[in-house]
């Protein structure tokens, strides 16, 4: 049972995300990977970060354990929570298995923490567009944009939306020089939607 939960957790954070196997970042959609070097050691770190407590899940004490994570990573645990609550309040128990409730747990840690990060992303693109480029459209016209831009896949903004996570995770796990590099990458990516979106 340990193995598969093990599993569980290393495939939600692999999940359109990151190849083990080449060790490459995926763009949200998996249509374009980047390789930085030294990120496994990042990815990894997130992993045994979310698999620490991983015992409070299995003796049911699911807020403990999202207690535990926000220490180190900065999730709404209110929000993580209630996605919890609402996906599993339409099982049954005996449908409900450790696997599961990690899925159902974990899932939602990630993508708390990815829509944040992102959001912040598109908040400073937003911010640069305007100070930059000192254009007269609206706000809502450039936010418009980049949601168009988000439900279409486009690949700067599928490659930036992990990029972001990275970002927050080599800041919790990594050194100068990689948040140097992953910095790098998120400002080529801002600098190019910012450009686009003002054209």
């Amino acid at each position: 049972m340990e193995d598969q939960i093990e599993l569980m957790v290393t495939y939600l954070v692999h999940l359109q995300f990151y190849s083990e196997d080449t060790g490459e970042l995926f763009s949200r959609d998996k249509q374009s990977k980047l390789f930085i070097h030294g990120i496994a050691p990042i990815v990894d770190a997130f992993r045994c970060e979310l698999l620490g407590p991983i015992d409070l899940i299995k003796t049911g004490n699911y807020r403990q354990y999202l207690d535990e994570i926000a220490k180190v990573l900065p999730i709404d645990i209110d929000i993580v929570e209630d996605d919890f609550n609402r996906n599993v309040s339409q099982l049954t128990t005996q449908e409900l298995g450790p696997e599961l409730i990690v899925n159902f747990l974990v899932g939602p840690i990630r993508s708390n923490l990815q829509n944040t990060e992102f959001e912040k992303a598109i908040e400073d693109i937003l911010f640069l567009a305007f100070m930059r480029y000192k254009t007269l459209r609206p706000r809502e016209e450039l936010q418009t944009k980049l949601k168009d831009m988000y439900s279409q896949n486009d690949s700067c903004v599928a490659m930036l939306y992990n990029l972001v996570l990275l970002r927050l995770l080599v800041s919790k796990y990594g050194g100068d020089e990689l948040q140097y590099r992953v910095n790098g990458w998120v400002t080529k990516y801002s600098n190019d939607l910012v450009s686009r979106i003002v054209s």
